[in-house]
């Protein structure tokens, strides 16, 4: 049967032509007809037969016209025309949606974020409705039309009425369990307070995938994270049982927007926020290429036979080439913080933060490990900044736990903090004992003088972290070792006891040819306070063999030409002396490794102790101490804190006991300048391990290290981590040694 025909004899308006048949619901039939005086495909809706005589019906669907032509809102589907055909069906042609219901959306554990614009969309609308005194009150996902062009329609507006006006005839309206309570047995008059129960149920299909169940035995689905909050308290609030205490349609609709807008900036700063952790990764990948070409660079200048520029060529190549991976490195580091950053400021509570909060923690501990001070106060202010719940203000002030134990037992202790700009100070806190015992102090520098009647002080300087526990255990063992004290009578007053435990080595980019940072365990050791004067070295000579005395004499290899003529020292009534410009206390020099390893040898046997070198590791914990300082006595220069270059005019070696301010935090004296000290290692481009290893003879196979500033060394070269390395046959007018013992540790 052809269709138009039959509707124009039914009454139809001859402008709609019908086409075809699109389907049927439960009370009305929808065709496809042509418009004719616009040329464009319409949809008519007509009530079936078999509610032709049942007025309600009628009603309805005259009511859903009126209705739907009256609301005009993008949401809502527009009327075009409505009448009556001859037969007594009334019909309506409204604008032809080519698309999917809502439900067929439904369920897609990928397409929250869609089916929540959409569900936004239709609280939209039906919020239009509302403010026109309308309520739908047959809200469902299968009346809610996705069109193919993404437009969303309401649709079925068969149930609606005004609210407040128009009492529900012949009981309840609306499909379960969209239904709210108080609509479901017709309870009072309409009102929009129902529709917002439905838009709850929608919501619920979309967060958890099904409706809301009645069965309190059901497990209830876990939601995304990202779904977690404020979208499921809007499901729940819109599903109260008090109509009251639900939103409105327009605050529902606007809390889906506000989530939306913000899933949309959650969405950019996860992706500013991955950026930021793949720079950072190509940052630290750098940063392990930088250090590796800088040791490489460092071990082609030492070991390499370079007299020209020309022969240095390959090690500055390395170098160049380290260099500018630092500057790309610190590039991407300095980006990746800005896409952090740029993350937090869209997503102030989402992951960046913590990205942050983790950032400025790993730096400020390596900041802390290197004993760089001013970025640790800078990492200590931004990490107090990002902080939004006190966590990192209670970390950061976190006290340390230390316990003081000692061999023998019983002794007092004094604790000061290790205060002042220029040269440290110490400031008493409190007193403590008798040992063994315990207290709680911030993280800080201090020196814990620790004494007991019949025994030395002992002096030893502690750098404590927040939250840590003091001292730490040595490699391989469970618990810390108790210090132990020394009787009175076994330390000269020139000798000074440098304790046992873990020492911060290296990490210092501005000193020569310093060690990468690290810690090592460094056994308890005494070190003589002040280096090998010439008044002690010559005591040596004039007590050993003659012929081994004019081996082991100091001696110029650039004074002249014969082995004699060489000899800084004389030989008077056949025994050694001084010249007259050659003060007795000033640091013997000129003298190779092996002169330093005799020397050793004939003092360990002339007084029973086994007096040695001390290693590189050992140096460097006596000159240090446990805070990684620049220099011996602190971390700023003066040259009048030393005798170096600028001391005084004309540079030259002075007596030991002179610069009373170049001592380190042990009491050990003259270890930033006027003479650099041999040592008992063999030098090697880094150290690996976490034990300090021991002493090695001289071997002409190898390079040794010196350590320590000069009397004619600048401010870098007098900084503790510095490091050199020579023949253990040179002599140089800078370069003495020192000496000291493990026996007694």
């Amino acid at each position: 049967m052809r269709l138009a025909p039959l509707f124009l004899r039914l009454g139809l308006p001859p402008r709609f032509s019908v086409t075809r048949k699109l389907g049927q619901g439960g009370t009305s039939v929808v065709f496809e007809v042509q418009d004719k005086k616009l040329d464009r495909q319409l949809a008519l809706k007509v009530l079936r037969s078999k509610w032709v005589s049942t007025l309600d019906a009628q009603e309805r669907f005259r009511r859903e016209a009126i209705i739907t032509a009256s609301l005009d809102h993008p949401g809502i589907i527009s009327v075009i025309d409505h009448g009556t055909l001859t037969d007594g069906r009334p019909w309506m042609v409204m604008a032809r949606v080519q698309g999917q219901p809502f439900r067929a959306l439904l369920g897609d554990p990928e397409g929250h974020t869609r089916c929540l614009r959409i569900l936004a969309r239709v609280a939209d609308a039906v919020a239009a409705a509302h403010a026109a005194g309308i309520v739908h009150r047959d809200l469902k996902p299968d009346n809610v039309m996705v069109g193919v062009h993404g437009e969303v329609l309401v649709m079925d507006w068969g149930s609606a009425v005004r609210a407040g006006q128009d009492q529900v005839a012949g009981g309840s309206t609306g499909t379960l369990p969209y239904m709210a309570p108080e609509g479901e047995f017709g309870a009072g008059p309409p009102a929009s307070g129902g529709d917002v129960y439905a838009l709850g149920v929608i919501l619920h299909e979309v967060l958890y995938g099904r409706r809301p169940s009645m069965d309190e035995a059901e497990e209830p689905t876990s939601l995304p994270p990202s779904l977690q909050g404020s979208l499921e308290a809007l499901c729940w609030r819109a599903m109260e049982e008090d109509p009251q205490c639900r939103p409105t349609t327009q605050a529902f609709a606007q809390a889906i927007e506000d989530w939306l807008d913000g899933s949309t900036k959650r969405a950019q700063a996860a992706s500013l926020l991955s950026a930021a952790h793949e720079k950072l990764r190509q940052a630290e990948v750098l940063e392990l290429r930088c250090q590796a070409l800088r040791q490489e660079a460092d071990g082609a200048t030492v070991q390499g036979d370079a007299r020209t520029p020309q022969d240095h060529a390959p090690a500055w190549s390395l170098q160049d080439h380290a260099d500018a991976l630092a500057d790309d490195a610190a590039t991407l580091r300095a980006e990746a913080l800005a896409s952090a950053q740029g993350a937090l400021t869209l997503d102030p509570d989402g992951p960046a933060r913590s990205w942050l909060l983790r950032y400025h923690r790993e730096a400020l501990l390596r900041a802390e490990a290197v004993g760089d001070r001013r970025a640790q106060r800078h990492h200590e202010a931004t990490l107090k900044q990002y902080d939004h719940d006190g966590t990192q203000v209670s970390w950061l002030g976190a006290p340390a736990v230390v316990e003081l134990r000692t061999t023998p037992t019983g002794a007092t202790v004094q604790v000061f903090r290790v205060t002042g700009d220029r040269l440290p100070s110490l400031a008493h806190v409190t007193s403590v004992g008798p040992t063994p015992t315990s207290l709680r102090l911030p993280s800080g520098r201090y020196v814990l003088a620790f004494s007991k009647p019949g025994f030395h002080e002992v002096r030893y300087p502690a750098v404590l972290g927040r939250g840590q526990r003091w001292p730490r255990p040595a490699p391989g063992e469970l618990h810390p070792r108790p210090l132990r004290m020394l009787p009175e009578g076994s330390l000269r007053p020139s000798q000074r006891y440098v304790a046992a435990g873990w020492t911060p080595i290296g990490g210092d980019p501005d000193a020569l040819d310093s060690l990468g940072s690290s810690e090592v365990w460094v056994d308890g050791f005494v070190m003589q306070r002040d280096p090998v004067t010439h008044a002690e070295y010559l005591t040596f000579l004039n007590d050993i063999a003659p012929d081994e005395a004019m081996r082991h004499a100091p001696r110029d290899p650039l004074r002249a030409r014969s082995v004699d003529a060489q000899h800084t020292l004389m030989v008077v009534d056949g025994r050694w002396s001084l010249p007259e410009d050659v003060h007795p206390d000033s640091p013997v020099v000129l003298i190779s490794l092996y002169d330093a390893w005799a020397y050793c040898r004939w003092l360990a046997a002339r007084e029973g102790v086994p007096w040695r070198l001390p290693t590189g590791l050992e140096w460097e914990r006596a000159a240090r101490g446990v805070d990684r300082r620049r220099w011996p006595w602190g971390d700023h220069f003066h040259p009048t804190w030393t005798n170096m270059v600028l001391s005084r005019d004309p540079p030259g070696p002075v007596p030991v006991g002179d610069c009373l301010d170049d001592v380190s935090p042990w009491g050990v004296r003259g270890l930033g300048g006027n003479a650099r000290d041999w040592c008992a290692t063999v030098w090697r481009p880094d150290f690996e391990g976490v034990r300090c290893p021991g002493p090695e003879e001289p071997s002409e196979d190898n390079l040794y290290e010196v350590r320590g500033g000069s009397w004619n060394s600048r401010a870098g070269y007098c900084r503790a981590a510095a490091r050199w390395a020579d023949r253990p046959g040179a002599r140089y007018r800078n370069i003495g040694f020192r000496v000291m013992d493990t026996s007694r540790r």
